[in-house]
């Protein structure tokens, strides 16, 4: 198929109909497969630490600084999760929220923000993101 913009044809391959169309289960067997062993056991990780956050904040109330932390660890999940799918967007998310947490997380232990918040992540975090940043290049 090719389309017009600005003069310049613009081919669409057939790889962009497969990867809109790719089925949940081999979503899934790509995630597991393609990426080095420990993407996969990263990501593992990342979804055991959410459901712990989760189940220890439970009785916490909704608009509450704690739930902050829980708001993290979804978007790493996410995140990662698309790292391994060697999504280039999703290791400069996970890398941009590793940023931003570190800052959050140093600004509040210096005094500077008077918040009662905790990050029990961000060194794995920074450990995390060396890893993707080594392995970038193979991303897409």
């Amino acid at each position: 198929m090719t389309l017009r913009r600005k003069g310049l044809p613009l081919r669409l391959s057939c790889s962009i109909t497969y990867k809109m169309t790719r089925s949940t289960k081999q979503f899934l067997y790509d995630v597991t497969t393609k990426p080095p062993i420990l993407f996969p056991l990263v990501a593992g990780f990342h979804i055991f630490w959410l459901l712990i956050t989760l189940w220890g904040d439970r009785h916490e109330p909704f608009p509450n600084i704690v739930w902050l932390e829980i708001l993290w660890m979804i978007g790493y999940t996410a995140f990662w999760i698309a790292a391994s799918d060697f999504r280039k967007w999703g290791a400069n998310g996970y890398i941009v929220l590793t940023l931003l947490n570190t800052t959050v997380y140093l600004l509040v232990k210096s005094g500077k923000a008077p918040i009662g918040y905790l990050s029990n992540m961000f060194l794995l975090d920074g450990l995390f993101s060396v890893f993707l940043m080594f392995y970038y290049k193979h991303f897409r």
